[in-house]
């Protein structure tokens, strides 16, 4: 029957480390194509007293638009002896049940989704046994599988659709410019800075300059993979990491 199972999903628990693919390690495959909700926007609107219009708010606290939770639906099917489905679904309640998880699907290995999962409305037919993985509150984002700062593998790696992101230590001796590649989801990386001598350390996006100590450095109004690319300006002797993970809806 394995060799017949052909789409699956990898589990990660986050608090134990502990992994599972529910093809190889559980013998069951998703059966349904629209497993993720659609995006919804947090949206603000104020009426305009005396006037028939209304003013749109929804982007004018953070500069961009932010997203709800969504919801994560997995339906998955397996071929089993009827009297072993008891022990796999307690087995399967033990290993993932209520737990915060991340979830990387087999056709899009280059990112995971993150929420907290339960198995429900578990059901079998004589050897056939069905279930449901929900992640009702799952984040808005699917996230880069690997950060910056991570090494990068060729194994997950999608080259059509993978971004390389790896940023190693950079020495820093007078200026260094870095350049942040686009994306969809704008996020805030941290420097963690080292060696870093008396003199001022620096990093700049091209509008402003922040000033850097050795340890981890974030400064919220500096962030990257946005529309468009970034290039960071350093300046000053040093060591620093990069360290931010993209994501996209």
């Amino acid at each position: 029957m394995r060799n017949a199972l052909t789409n699956g999903v990898r589990i990660e628990v986050i608090d134990t480390g502990k992994s599972y693919h529910t093809i190889t390690d559980w013998e069951m495959a998703v059966g349904n194509n629209n497993c993720i909700g659609a995006p919804e926007q947090e949206t603000y609107y104020v009426d305009v007293p005396g006037a028939n219009a209304f003013l749109d708010m929804s982007e004018q606290l953070t500069g961009e638009p932010a997203y709800k939770s969504r919801a994560v639906s997995i339906e998955l099917g397996g071929i089993r002896q009827r009297r072993k489905w008891d022990a796999v679904i307690s087995m399967l309640r033990n290993q993932i049940h209520g737990r915060e998880c991340k979830l990387i699907f087999d056709n899009d290995i280059d990112h995971y989704w993150k929420g907290r999962l339960y198995i429900e409305d578990f059901d079998r037919a004589r050897e056939l046994g069905t279930l449901k993985l929900n992640m009702p509150k799952a984040e808005p984002y699917k996230y880069d599988l690997q950060s910056s700062a991570e090494d990068w593998l060729w194994d997950p790696f999608s080259f059509e659709h993978g971004v390389i992101r790896t940023i190693k230590e950079q020495t820093v001796n007078g200026e260094l410019s870095i350049k942040i590649p686009k994306g969809t989801m704008l996020t805030v990386p941290v420097f963690i800075v080292s060696d870093k001598t008396l003199s001022d350390f620096t990093v700049s996006d091209g509008q402003r300059t922040f000033y850097m100590m050795n340890g981890r450095n974030r400064f919220p109004r500096l962030k990257v993979c946005g529309e468009k690319d970034v290039v960071l300006t350093f300046r000053g002797n040093g060591k620093v990491v990069i360290d931010y993970r993209g994501g996209s809806l």
